[in-house]
């Protein structure tokens, strides 16, 4: 059976590195899978779901939650560089729920003109490190669900 190396990377460790049968991707054009011999390509990833198939039937997946990010496929590799990532199996669903109410009510904290004004540089890097905050929360929670 021909197998394809796949990592998936942060910018702070390599969370996978091992042989898997296909990976789907979810591309800003859509979700693709990738086989041994797909055809060279590079592509922007949406937030969602990373799976990786370890076996030809399918039967042993792995499953990764993914916030922004690339993906660089070769004929036998596939890279997955995400901001973030977590194993399916990881995500503390009460965990991330708690925080995502903390980072909903700092949100909300903020006046509404402030929100749609760009008043001050650091303004708008605490407003948009929320939202990218809030954001991921987001993803964890649905890919959680199996959405």
């Amino acid at each position: 059976m021909a197998m394809l190396l796949c990592e998936v990377v942060t910018p702070t460790e390599l969370l996978f590195h091992e042989q898997a049968s296909q990976v789907d991707i979810p591309s800003i054009d859509g979700y693709f899978g990738v086989l041994p011999g797909h055809c060279m390509t590079a592509c922007r990833m949406q937030n969602g779901t990373v799976t990786i198939y370890k076996d030809a039937d399918h039967k042993e997946k792995i499953v990764y939650a993914t916030y922004m990010g690339f993906a660089q496929v070769d004929t036998d590799k596939v890279t997955v560089l995400a901001r973030q990532a977590i194993l399916k199996d990881d995500i503390d669903v009460a965990k991330v729920r708690a925080q995502r109410a903390e980072l909903q009510a700092k949100i909300d904290e903020i006046p509404a003109e402030e929100m749609t004004a760009l008043k001050a540089k650091a303004d708008k890097v605490m407003r948009d490190t929320l939202l990218c905050d809030l954001e991921w929360c987001d993803v964890q929670l649905a890919v959680s669900e199996g959405k």
